[in-house]
């Protein structure tokens, strides 16, 4: 199960058991995140069949407890009953209790150690009664606008750019020797070959008719 900070809207600071106190009724209070981060800022949520959660403490299991239902009331850390003064639930940037009141920073007090109580819903809404839950380890990574060009492959030279618009023209061949590019030449005509000289007439064959 993951752990969170519980960060307040006023001024950044998170829920802090002081002094890394063990014992049941301490006081919980808003301090500057601590580096490196320490167990007793840091906390997971429970949550139950109905959508309440309980909020718990990484530095000893105990739980985060109204101590009553009543305005003004302040938070403190008890063992783990699962009665309705330890059961919460979110509403919005609000975690409020089955009361119906809301964790608040006294008094709007932005000094470290200020306490917190349960009090009505302020209209409009305050920053002393608002708070996000930080993931432990989440660093934000802001994702480039653009992406940078690739290097060439390596063993490839860089190709030329051919020139816009079109290609460059391809340079012209010398004529070969003998053939002028205005066509062929005609051809002389073959010298006229001489007659065969008439063959004699065979001499007629007894019995066969004159050809």
């Amino acid at each position: 199960m993951s752990y969170f900070y519980i960060t307040t809207h006023l001024n950044g600071y998170v829920l802090d058991i002081p002094g890394c106190n063990r014992e049941n009724g301490v006081k919980i209070i808003t301090y500057p995140k601590n580096s490196p981060p320490s167990d007793n800022q840091l906390w997971k949520f429970d949550y139950q069949p109905d959508g309440t959660f309980l909020i718990i403490s990484k530095l000893h299991g105990k739980v985060l407890d109204c101590g009553g239902q009543t305005q003004g009331t302040e938070l403190i850390m008890w063992d783990r009953h699962g009665g309705n003064n330890q059961r919460f639930r979110k509403e919005g940037n609000h975690i409020v209790s089955l009361s119906g009141l809301t964790l608040d920073i006294q008094g709007g007090n932005t000094a470290p150690g200020a306490h917190i109580i349960l009090w009505s819903r302020n209209n409009p809404p305050s920053n002393n009664q608002k708070f996000d839950s930080e993931p432990h380890g989440h660093h934000h990574q802001p994702q480039p606008t653009s992406y940078p060009s690739q290097p060439a492959y390596p063993g490839y030279p860089p190709q030329p750019a051919y020139p816009q618009p079109g290609y460059p023209s391809q340079p012209t061949y010398p004529p070969q020797p003998g053939y002028p590019q205005s066509g062929y030449p005609p051809q002389s005509g073959y010298p006229p070959q001489p007659g065969y000289p008439s063959q004699p007439g065979y001499p007629l064959q007894p019995g066969y008719p004159p050809q």
